[in-house]
């Protein structure tokens, strides 16, 4: 399972992930993964399969919920987690048959994030782990409202309210802040100073995306890695093919320059630093189509090879 067309965004609270991530969506005509949007199949989800995403689901008293130790719920949350990147994942590679930009706040683990997709399709935003603990409750939205009644509504308020905040310390502790900011990937830290704007600027640099116009932005998620257009490819329009930005191919049927892209972790052969190798020099040099798939890739990639042309 391989996303070529997909961009993550992880990382941890007050950081700004759903922000970004709607305005990418918006400005590149992609699809809109936001926070917890897998909770619309939580009602279908199997209790033995995902226990700790039908935890809440089939919660009788939510008091419950705010009455477990700071263990307790660091481990549920915990288990939350690699349940949802189950579930993620399975989502995404419907949403990926699609062919549109998919823009992502993720749950998926960077062990997993490194496997499915290209480095730079990866990002890490985040900010003081100390924020979450102590605005939780400032935001308006109804979860968090709905928690702070139920943590009100208890014996001992101060208690209750005391108890929650230890499970947030724990969930979001400095150690997890340094794990995700030791990655590897590209990370962008929460300033007060600088503008969502700004701060846009700084994503779609990350994500490559600078400098790329809006309208471009989904057609190029149909270019296939070698550079041919499949909406003017004979193979693509016969049913020969069915397009690599759109297929799980099987080993056995993966052509080359699919096989080399994904092998090399590149969105296309004009981002290798062998471009044009031998094989794709013969390939490029079969039909005119061909020869505009490799003007194409110097046109994305910003490259060319004069000397050969």
């Amino acid at each position: 399972m391989y996303f070529s067309n997909a961009y993550f965004i992880i990382g941890n609270g007050y950081a700004g992930k759903s922000t970004m991530i709607k305005l990418l969506a918006e400005k590149y005509d992609g699809i809109l993964c936001e926070e917890n949007y897998h909770d619309r199949y939580f009602p279908d989800v199997d209790r033995e399969e995902f226990p700790c995403l039908s935890y809440t689901r089939d919660l009788e008293d939510w008091h419950d919920f705010i009455r477990r130790t700071p263990e307790e719920y660091k481990a549920w949350i915990d288990g939350v987690s690699k349940e949802c990147e189950i579930l993620e994942l399975r989502i995404l590679e419907d949403l990926a048959k699609q062919g549109k930009p998919i823009f992502v706040d993720t749950n998926i683990s960077v062990e997993t994030l490194k496997e499915i997709a290209d480095h730079d399709h990866v990002l890490v935003m985040l900010a003081d782990p100390q924020i979450t603990v102590r605005q939780f409750f400032e935001r308006p939205d109804r979860e968090k409202q709905f928690l702070y009644q139920l943590i009100m509504e208890e014996p001992d308020p101060e208690k209750a309210m005391e108890n929650y905040r230890q499970g947030l310390t724990l969930i979001n502790s400095q150690e997890d802040y340094d794990r995700l900011l030791n990655s590897g990937f590209n990370v962008i830290l929460r300033d007060e100073n600088r503008s969502v704007e700004e701060t846009l600027k700084l994503v779609e640099k990350a994500f490559g995306l600078d400098g790329r116009e809006e309208t471009d932005m989904s057609e190029n998620e149909k270019i296939a890695y070698c550079g041919v257009n499949c909406s003017a490819c004979p193979d693509y329009l016969e049913g020969k093919c069915p397009s690599c930005r759109d297929t799980e191919w099987k080993e056995d049927d993966i052509c080359m320059p699919v096989r080399c892209c994904r092998e090399k972790r590149i969105e296309y052969c004009g981002f290798c630093d062998g471009f044009p190798c031998k094989e794709m020099e013969a390939f490029y040099n079969e039909s005119d189509s061909h020869i505009d798939a490799y003007l194409q890739m110097c046109e994305i990639s910003g490259r060319f090879d004069e000397e050969w042309h």
